[in-house]
């Protein structure tokens, strides 16, 4: 018989992708250390759950990587003001006809990344997360003047800790003034 204190518990998948390469398990047993065996004709696997339970998984970061303008890519940095490093708008204000963007965005995952799976909704349009999906991108058409935050997170089952990506932006009223900021033409 076992037991088990009443505790929340984080499961973490590993597999090939994060260097883990599995083999057939014939028998498996435990210590009283917490250290977990496995082995097979050949091999003989420790896993040490106290190191596990020890270490501190950062969460991933996701960033926007692109925003396309009526789909097609803008070069924001020779606009005034783009944010140096990023080269997108750092005081994203548009025009009322600028109102049709892809945003392109991307996660830090450098382990898994192929198994990312991304949800947004537009602050000031949407209350509801999108789906799961493994696309990269996000598309709204035709928004009104108004404030809006585009807010993205990875939203799988081993991205429960994860950051939420907000970008603000203004989409101005027919005849507002933007201060001189974001004047684009297509």
């Amino acid at each position: 018989m076992s037991y088990h204190e009443n505790k929340d518990y984080e499961i973490q998948h590993f597999s090939d992708p994060q260097g883990y390469n599995s083999f057939d398990v014939q028998s498996a047993t435990s210590d009283d250390k917490g250290t977990i065996w496995l082995d097979n004709e050949n091999n003989l696997l420790a896993i040490n759950t106290t190191l596990a339970n020890q270490a501190d998984f950062e969460p991933f970061e996701i960033f926007v990587r692109q925003i396309d303008l009526f789909m097609k890519p803008v070069k924001w940095e020779k606009l005034n003001p783009a944010n140096a490093w990023t080269k997108l708008p750092s005081k994203a204000v548009f025009q009322h006809d600028q109102n049709y963007f892809t945003f392109h965005f991307s996660s830090n995952n450098r382990i898994d990344p192929q198994n990312d799976l991304y949800c947004y909704r537009l602050a000031g349009l949407d209350t509801n997360w999108s789906k799961p999906s493994s696309e990269k991108r996000a598309v709204f058409t035709s928004l009104d003047p108004g404030k809006y935050t585009l807010e993205v997170r990875l939203c799988g089952p081993i991205n429960s800790r994860q950051q939420i990506l907000s970008y603000p932006f203004i989409i101005l009223k027919p005849g507002g003034s933007s201060g001189g900021l974001l004047d684009y033409t297509l």
